[in-house]
């Protein structure tokens, strides 16, 4: 019975063991619109073409609640250096096109392992597999804008007509920092996002150099080919 006993002991340390190394989290950010005006922004130019047009009118109780992203967040420290993450999340796109009736579909974010080891003043990281982008996920982690919408980076395509760069992506990625006031940064990733399944020649490279003199003064040094 004692050895039976001293069994049952090194399971339910084995099991606390494993619950002290994983975390588990939920972030989702939903929100409240109402939008009115006029359907098609393009179609006036003077506030007096409503009067002209009443059909160009949006109706005022057009209003829904929305889930832009719903993150499943599963963290795992295997060893000091060592440890995995795996993230789901989810978008309303309808498929097929013309389906009017849209469901939430759950797709795959992040899932990578990372290599991570401190030298006393100075520390580096390599991470492997489905992974946050340097620019757009450091953009996120020092700036509270992403619980209004995606940062200007993310959204460039708004502005310039293509996008500079996706929040995710399929490679690997290289860090090397000093404390907490440089890091420099490298990846080589598909370089079309997290969404695409791609077999070409060409790969996105991006670089970028991070200085945080004092806390919350971020420099930020990037390039992407």
């Amino acid at each position: 019975k004692k050895a039976d006993g001293k069994g049952d002991d090194k399971a339910l340390e084995a099991i606390k063991d494993i619950y002290r190394r994983l975390d588990i989290g939920v972030k989702i950010y939903m929100d409240w619109i109402s939008q009115w005006g006029h359907k098609d922004p393009s179609s006036f130019d003077k506030v007096g073409l409503a009067k002209k047009d009443p059909s160009s009118y949006q109706e005022k109780n057009n209003n829904s609640f929305r889930i832009n992203r719903a993150y499943l967040d599963i963290r795992y420290r295997i060893n000091d250096i060592l440890s995995a993450r795996m993230t789901t999340d989810v978008d309303g796109q309808v498929t097929p096109a013309g389906d009017s009736n849209a469901a939430f579909h759950i797709y795959l974010k992040y899932a990578h392992v990372e290599a991570k080891k401190d030298f006393g003043p100075v520390w580096l990281s390599a991470t492997g597999g489905l992974l946050e982008t340097p620019v757009v996920g450091t953009i996120d982690k020092i700036s509270d804008y992403r619980w209004i919408g995606q940062n200007y980076i993310d959204q460039s395509k708004n502005i310039i007509g293509q996008s500079l760069d996706n929040s995710a992506d399929l490679g690997i990625n290289t860090s090397f920092g000093v404390k907490k006031y440089l890091t420099l940064t490298g990846s080589f990733t598909n370089g079309g996002g997290y969404k695409k399944d791609e077999s070409n020649s060409y790969k996105a490279v991006t670089y970028m150099a991070q200085v945080n003199p004092i806390k919350d003064i971020h420099l930020l040094g990037f390039g992407r080919n």
